[in-house]
């Protein structure tokens, strides 16, 4: 049972920022005993080292991993079947301290950071992972508003869709927008007013495409009551799906926790795994899947892994029937080292 004030703190936050709640609020502790079974054990990838969360996406047959480097370089690694190929750095990249994001379509690979010291978003596009472009701005304009941490992306048809979070005095806001390989639009936005009550700040993103098709988006906000008796802060996860008339209204709030980290999600083999950190303790790494159903599965806290940054899930297409293809995961262990492990008996 949740108390009551915290309980009423929570329905408090719902009110202001406008959103739905996604059934009965998650913020107790789920644990299984086979979730380590489940992964093999976390292997670390040589040489390869990042304080940020990474980014993981299919290209063909290839698995990609970028990965922000302690220098700010943004540098790209392919999966071989069994490790990870030498890291390369992106030609032409800004340095960034934030964690990159890219999606593959239709032969054309987009990534998208936050450069340093920068108040806006960039891309670099490549044309079967070679040829890249210079960095250019991408995403709308943000007028007066503060770009805060990355972004996140997914393919879906003609576009690419991107979130990310900004930022001003008055408030903070999640832009969705998409990009058809030449003009980017608005696609949708989501606002939390900041008052002298609720303080909002911006959190993690991931973004990707459901077993059944669907795009969705999820993020994390902070969010501090500043009104007693309930004063208190927690982390926020919202999450907008997509329909045939494009995103919902009002994004949907699934769990209020104490702690925040990296999210990230994949489909493979016709399921859809997620990836989140921090529920309780910073440097969980928290892990469901997406049943035939439309329902996420209760979060398995995965013992014996930890992430300050979170985990990133991926999907590497081994060439075989789309039942070999395989779910990978990567995550740097605390030190910085770049580890992977891999789904499956």
């Amino acid at each position: 049972m949740i108390a009551g004030a915290r309980l009423a703190s929570m329905l408090a936050a719902v009110a202001i920022g406008g959103c739905a709640m996604d059934g009965e609020l998650d913020t107790d502790r789920v644990e299984a005993a086979d979730s380590v079974d489940q992964w093999t054990a976390a292997a670390p990838i040589p040489g390869m080292a990042s304080s940020v969360q990474v980014a993981l996406t299919t290209t063909g047959s290839k698995q990609l991993l970028a990965f922000t480097d302690a220098s700010g370089v943004v540098q790209l690694s392919r999966f071989t079947g069994s490790g990870w190929s030498p890291a390369q750095p992106v030609p032409g990249a800004l340095a960034t301290a934030d964690a990159p994001a890219m999606a593959w379509r239709s032969g054309h690979l987009l990534l998208l950071y936050h450069p340093r010291q920068q108040n806006r978003l960039v891309m670099q596009t490549a044309v079967e992972g070679a040829s890249w472009t210079s960095p250019v701005t991408a995403g709308t304009s943000l007028w007066d508003h503060q770009l805060q941490g990355g972004a996140a992306v997914v393919a879906n048809g003609d576009h690419w869709y991107a979130a990310y979070c900004t930022s001003t005095s008055a408030q903070v806001v999640v832009q969705i927008d998409k990009y058809d390989g030449t003009a980017w639009t608005a696609s949708r936005s989501y606002a939390w007013p900041i008052t002298a009550r609720d303080d909002w700040g911006c959190g993690n993103l991931a973004a990707g495409k459901l077993s059944d098709g669907r795009l969705s988006i999820t993020w994390t906000l902070r969010h501090t009551i500043r009104a007693l008796p309930f004063e208190r802060t927690s982390w926020q996860t919202y999450s907008a799906t997509s329909t045939s008339s494009g995103w919902p209204g009002t994004p949907m709030l699934t769990t209020d926790t104490r702690r925040a980290g990296g999210i990230s999600m994949t489909t493979c083999d016709g399921k859809t795994h997620r990836t989140r950190g921090g529920l309780d303790t910073a440097g969980e790494i928290w892990w469901t899947l997406y049943d035939a159903n439309g329902q996420w599965h209760p979060d398995i806290l995965m013992s014996n892994r930890s992430s300050p940054s979170g985990a990133a899930v991926g999907c590497y297409d081994d060439g075989h029937v789309p039942e070999h293809d395989r779910t990978l995961m990567v995550y740097d262990r605390g030190d910085a080292q770049l580890v992977w492990s891999e789904y499956g008996p």
